[in-house]
């Protein structure tokens, strides 16, 4: 039998093991144009998961850019939020945090901003504990805020679990292969051949690009044909290819731009074709250095007048 007393330290040892168990946190992933990369003006998507406190908060943080956005699970824990291309596009090139802010056991959100006419108030309960100032005056490397918030966080009096994670917004772009030069000259080609020009892009999968041809001579766009982004490991790529007989020949600019911007030129190259009637011309190799003519000349002329006195003996010798 245990006694009573025994009993009530058991229920004191439980109830001191509950306190003592860490509360649970959502995980967080990003979902961006390529690992750990967002182009300006693709989707940001936000997911969690393990979140199954209540409702969640999601705070994202770059230059200039201040935003936090309630958002609620479902049954399982699993939660996603969303921020569409037209505010991504009005984001600057660096490094932004996204801030995944989990209630913890006792559903509530205790860390708060306070958005007040001289900066942005961090408070814990309605209790402001620290200030991370004016949003327009956030810089690109957020560190230093993030670590405010978690400095918050960090107090006894709150059971609010914040997990952090970062990503690099960049200006969209896009590269060429097989580049000869700097003057950005994709390798000749001859008529009658299929053109096919690939490179890598920052841009998601999202994305479809276009490829245009131009005639450099008259301005003339030669072909415009749309492009898929394809996902990669690393980075993502795209490929464009015209079948034979491809482009007559001259000179061409190959421009590449975003099908959500007509305007948005986002890489060139240069491209020549060559018309394949025309041999051309035979490449004469030089001579080492401190070798002349002559001294390759005579030599020659030896051997030739050799090979012929050998030639006129065995002429002879089978008359004889």
């Amino acid at each position: 039998m245990v006694s009573s007393r025994g009993t009530t330290a058991i229920l004191l040892c439980i109830l001191l093991m509950a306190f003592c168990i860490p509360p649970a946190a959502a995980d967080i992933t990003l979902v961006t144009s390529s690992p750990q990369v967002l182009a300006r003006g693709d989707t940001l998507t936000i997911n969690g998961t393990d979140a199954t406190n209540g409702t969640c908060a999601v705070w994202v943080i770059g230059r200039n850019y201040f935003d936090v956005t309630n958002v609620n699970p479902d049954k399982k824990g699993m939660l996603s939020f969303v921020i569409k291309p037209k505010d991504t596009m009005t984001f600057s090139s660096g490094q932004y945090a996204v801030l995944l802010q989990d209630p913890g056991k006792n559903g509530g959100l205790e860390i708060t901003p306070l958005s007040w006419s001289d900066g942005i108030k961090i408070a814990n309960s309605g209790k402001i504990i620290d200030e991370i100032g004016l949003k327009e005056n956030l810089k690109g490397n957020v560190q230093p805020v993030v670590d405010t918030i978690l400095d918050v966080a960090g107090h006894s009096e709150t059971d609010d679990v914040f997990t952090t994670t970062y990503v690099t917004v960049e200006d969209p772009s896009v590269y060429f292969n097989k580049i000869t030069s700097s003057d950005s000259y994709l390798p000749t080609q001859t008529t009658g051949e299929q053109i096919v020009i690939t490179g890598l892009t920052n841009a998601g999968s999202e994305n479809t690009l276009r490829v245009a041809i131009i005639d450099q001579h008259s301005g003339a766009v030669v072909v415009s044909k749309p492009v898929p982004v394809r996902s990669g490991t690393n980075q993502n790529s795209w490929s464009f290819n015209l079948d034979s007989p491809g482009l007559a020949a001259g000179n061409y600019t190959v421009r590449v731009g975003w099908m959500k911007s007509d305007t948005d030129v986002l890489g060139t190259a240069q491209l020549v074709i060559r018309d394949s009637s025309v041999v051309p011309p035979v490449q004469i190799p030089e001579l080492p250095t401190g070798v002349t003519g002559l001294d390759v000349f005579f030599p020659l002329v030896i051997s030739l007048a050799a090979l012929c006195i050998i030639g006129i003996i065995i002429v002879v010798s089978l008359k004889d």
